[in-house]
């Protein structure tokens, strides 16, 4: 009876010391969270918008789009016109000019013409591949929305773990002062083992903060990377102080139809400029098959003769055609070539569908899972984890229960609340991943906080 009554004082001073330091803990919280109200925080809209920015890639695919422009343009113009200037027959004994009659000053000019539609099929193939960038641009920009949310996701689940470890650590250590003040008392039951116990529980904890917070400076610098500017003008963010706390709600692109959708992915449409210029590669290889021109016109002067007579100048002019006769073997196996270069591209373009679509129906039924967890832990299991640690504790006190079952059951309390964080986290994640499969060219990212978006519904999508 008497060691129950000690160990029930030592319970009620030690919650009544936590009390007072959580109260302590809470004023400085509002006095901290007063002074960040003051100073600005980034969220993970602004982090969106600052990584679609800062990324020189743009600036990368605008010029290479502006070089395929040029090249296009420059594809489809005629060959250069030659110009030819030839001296012909001239004497070689006195090497004079006016000698002999066939003697000439040649100055002649000719144009080649390329075969059949050449010319207008290659521009054609070269504005297509220019106009692959700025679709290659909106499928950057998705994959960066998807890059920088993933990584400010699992920052915010590091950030949030390490809070709630801090925020139980004082509880743990409640818990060896409870087991060193009742293996003091010669009447208690309490083991040296229980106090080891309690002692290592909590140096265990420092372990684990050391471990999330070595995992959280990795995840802040890996999403810097992406927020700073070529010149390293944008300062990194100090964590704590100037992140937003708040965990970002992903809500799900809104589409009637998910298949519809698929086919205006930045991937697809990529693609599909890929093999709408291999077929104008079919169509340029076949043009082989047609006779390529050329025209040519030339003046001859001549001089007047030794005697004074004047001779008369010459023109020639005139047009040869070549005729692939004999080498139509190699222009027939280029375009049976570019034909399968463009079959292998329409099974590719299937494959990825199809990929799009299986990705996007395993990540609803990890979707539903997820609710079903998070419904679960919210109702049944933090509930009864609390029960479990309060009955274990007022055993412990009654002298009814082991102490190791004490701490087991606040590490097991504290582990519910982190899994239940992983688990939010996880359902945001869970949406930006789906987001990004929904993505389309008009709509690649997804911006959290963004309002009277008609694209945006925070219904699940069915």
């Amino acid at each position: 009876m008497l060691s129950i009554l000690v160990r029930r004082n030592v319970v009620l001073s030690l919650c009544l010391l936590g009390t007072l330091s959580s109260l302590a803990q809470a004023t400085q919280s509002d006095s901290k969270s007063l002074n960040s109200k003051q100073s600005s925080k980034l969220n993970l809209g602004q982090a969106l918008q600052i990584a679609l920015q800062q990324d020189q890639w743009q600036s990368s695919s605008l010029s290479q789009q502006e070089a395929l422009h040029e090249r296009a343009i420059a594809a489809g113009e005629l060959p250069d016109t030659r110009l030819s200037l030839n001296v012909a027959n001239l004497a070689t004994d006195t090497l004079r000019f006016n000698q002999e009659r066939m003697t000439q000053l040649q100055f002649g000019i000719s144009q080649t013409f390329p075969r059949g539609d050449t010319l207008v099929l290659r521009r054609a193939r070269g504005e297509l591949l220019s106009e692959s960038q700025p679709i290659q641009r909106q499928l950057r920009a998705a994959k960066i929305g998807l890059t920088v949310t993933t990584l400010w996701l699992d920052a915010h689940q590091v950030r949030e773990s390490i809070a709630l470890i801090n925020r139980n650590k004082p509880l743990f250590d409640q818990l060896s002062e409870l087991a060193l003040a009742s293996y003091s008392s010669v009447t208690a039951n309490t083991r040296q083992q229980d106090i080891v116990r309690a002692q290592l529980e909590r140096t265990l904890l420092d372990d684990r903060l050391s471990i999330l917070k070595q995992r959280l400076v990795k995840l802040e610098q890996q999403l810097t990377g992406w927020l700073i500017a070529a010149d390293g003008t944008w300062r990194k963010p100090s964590g704590e102080r100037i992140y937003d706390k708040k965990l970002p709600t992903i809500a799900l692109l809104q589409s009637t139809q998910i298949q519809p959708s698929f086919l205006h992915h930045p991937m697809v449409e990529v693609l599909d400029k890929t093999i709408a210029a291999q077929k104008v590669n079919i169509n340029l290889e076949r043009q082989a098959l047609k006779p390529k021109w050329n025209a040519k016109l030339g003046y001859s002067y001549r001089d007047s003769d030794p005697n004074g007579v004047k001779r008369t100048d010459l023109v020639t002019f005139g047009v040869s055609v070549d005729l692939p006769l004999f080498s139509r073997a190699r222009p027939r196996s280029n375009i049976r070539a570019a034909a399968l270069e463009r079959d292998a591209s329409l099974s590719d373009r299937l494959l990825l569908l199809r990929d799009l679509n299986t990705k996007f129906n395993a990540l609803k039924v990890q979707q539903r899972q997820l609710a079903t967890r998070a419904k679960l832990y919210r109702n049944e299991v933090l509930v009864q984890m609390k029960r479990q640690t309060q009955a274990s504790l007022n055993a412990y006190t009654a002298d009814n229960g082991d102490f190791t079952d004490v701490v087991r059951a606040r590490i097991a309390q504290l582990n519910g609340r982190i899994d239940t964080l992983e688990i939010s986290v996880d359902q945001q994640k869970l949406n930006a991943q789906m987001n990004y499969l929904l993505a389309t060219t008009q709509v690649p990212v997804y911006f959290p906080g963004q309002k009277n978006n008609a694209n945006v519904s925070t219904k699940k999508v069915k």
